[in-house]
């Protein structure tokens, strides 16, 4: 007997007034949670705490002698956490940094000084920062401006190497990664780690970096942290420091040797891809990164390939992405090149020292992948062959059709391009839209007069594509525009497997509801 499936939805938030309205136009539900309805839980959780720190469970401890200063520190955080467990958390954290002297006084004075709130707790943090070595305050503060301004979050591992990379290093010998703990500790508890990603405790600790706050003492690492230019100008030189100490000298020749180059190299991956947005950002160039540039734009053709050939892994560096990306760069890369495949391009400093007159190979494709829709216009305008076909066979269509820069689409299409053009490692522009989950896309390139049962590519056809991604919508409209649910072909044998495959129940229904011819491992999916 079928069980219909049922699905309520709990969500919590702040009571932030764009949120509170739009749950009120719908008609929603909504609980208020007051400070005083979860006192007594605070207190319970703040008793519970309190003994496992003085048992030393976990390695943090709290250093107290006395019963009855557990009983007032338990008191005392119940009464003044205003409804906040993170406030209760932190506090503790600073009493057990007092209470190492092993004396209660300390404590019991510590505690007679708590902080009102987490913006106040968050100044003591930054303060007792402030207080640290100076490598240790500089560590934080580089840690800090990574958790604010990086492009992506980064991993435990890319950040190890983001921090031991400064404009002193002269070879890859020079980098000495520190470990997650000095890195936590430098940081005054306002992270963690979790997952392999070091991140703030809090999404509130990023607000109040950020947030210029009338009414609170100013440290001197915060009023760093808000300039966010300086702090862009920081992390570009970063990436462009690390991509010379690492000196790849060519493009790897195949997908495994660069998924390894990769994996061997922590910090290449996000430098390659990331130095260009941290420059685009900045207010100016200081003279600092100009520098830089020209050091990398004065490299061989086979070093800056070697580059860009992360650059266009734009959806990040797992095997089988860096396979489906993979591009053996057998086109000469200057630093025209590169500036059309990055955000540089909208840098006028930039473009106006490094393009040159005559576009370079594949200026198109990649302008057209980068979603530098200022670069398509000139480009088609000045005679770039828009229907051209770059080493893997991807026209400009394709590439932005991948990259779901669907104003670029729109202009390729209205110029001209051919949208069955075959090509890349999706077969077509409809199958890579396909792949990306891309559902306006898909439709305009209908629209527009795309075959939907074209065979080619990797999984054949843009129906497996869709089913074996989990892209229910795509897979509906596809079917509805005529694709042939039974057609074989692809590295699943057809669309049915390929979602089979996946186990992706709704989407084996649709299929068979459509006429798909079922085997045994689908009739088990769907029992």
């Amino acid at each position: 007997m079928s069980v219909p499936c049922r699905v309520k939805v709990f969500v919590t938030s702040r009571r932030e007034m764009d949120i509170v309205k739009a749950f009120e136009d719908r008609h929603i539900p909504t609980i208020p949670v007051l400070a005083e309805n979860v006192a007594a839980d605070i207190e319970a959780f703040a008793r519970s705490k309190i003994k496992r720190l003085r048992s030393g469970e976990h390695g943090k401890a709290l250093y107290i002698a006395s019963d009855e200063l557990e009983e007032k520190i338990a008191q005392t955080l119940a009464k003044k956490a205003d409804g906040m467990f993170l406030w209760v958390n932190l506090q503790l954290d600073n009493l057990c940094r007092v209470s190492k002297a092993r004396m209660d006084q300390e404590v019991e004075s510590a505690l007679a000084r708590l902080p009102k709130g987490l913006p106040k707790t968050y100044v003591r943090i930054l303060e007792r920062i402030e207080e640290q070595p100076s490598y240790m305050k500089a560590l934080a503060l580089n840690c800090l401006a990574w958790m604010i301004y990086a492009q992506r979050p980064l991993t435990t591992r890319e950040l190890q190497y983001a921090l031991a990379t400064t404009l002193d290093c002269k070879t890859r010998q020079d980098l000495q990664p520190r470990s997650p703990g000095v890195i936590l500790d430098a940081c005054g508890n306002l992270l963690e780690e979790t997952n392999g990603v070091i991140r703030p405790i809090h999404y509130t600790v990023q607000e109040f970096l950020i947030t210029a706050s009338e009414g609170l003492s100013q440290t001197t690492i915060r009023a760093q942290l808000l300039n966010s230019s300086a702090m862009h100008t920081r992390l570009s030189l970063v990436c462009l420091t690390y991509i010379r100490l690492v000196a790849f000298e060519k493009p790897a020749q195949d997908f495994w040797d660069l998924y390894d180059r990769l994996e061997a190299n922590m910090f290449a991956g996000y430098a390659s891809q990331s130095f260009d947005y941290h420059i685009s950002v900045c207010h100016e160039m200081s003279p600092d990164v100009v520098e830089q540039l020209e050091k990398l734009f004065q490299q061989e053709s086979q070093y800056l390939a070697a580059v860009l050939q992360i650059k266009i892994l734009r959806d990040g560096f797992d095997w089988h992405n860096v396979q489906r990306h993979f591009d053996r760069m057998s086109f000469v890369v200057s630093a025209s090149t590169i500036v059309y495949s990055t955000a540089l391009y909208n840098v006028p400093a930039v473009k106006l020292r490094w393009v040159e007159h005559a576009p370079p190979d594949y200026a198109l494709h990649l302008a057209s992948s980068a979603g530098l829709i200022d670069a398509v216009v000139p480009l088609l305008d000045a005679g770039c062959d828009i229907n051209e076909r770059d080493g893997n066979g991807g026209t400009p269509l394709y590439h932005a059709c991948s990259e779901a820069h669907i104003e670029i689409v729109h202009t390729l299409l209205r110029k001209g391009a051919d949208v069955n053009a075959q090509g890349g490692s999706y077969g077509n522009a409809l199958q890579a839209a396909s792949y990306g989950g891309h559902k306006e896309i898909v439709r305009l390139l209908i629209d527009e007069g795309a075959e939907v049962n074209t065979q080619g590519g990797y999984y054949g056809n843009a129906l497996q594509t869709a089913s074996e991604r989990g892209h229910k919508e795509i897979v509906r409209l596809l079917v509805d525009e005529g694709a042939e649910v039974n057609a074989q072909g692809g590295e699943y044998g057809n669309a049915l497997q390929a979602a089979s495959y996946r186990g992706d129940k709704e989407i084996v229904r649709l299929l068979v509801d459509k006429g798909a011819i079922t085997h045994e491992r689908d009739a088990e999916i769907l029992q």
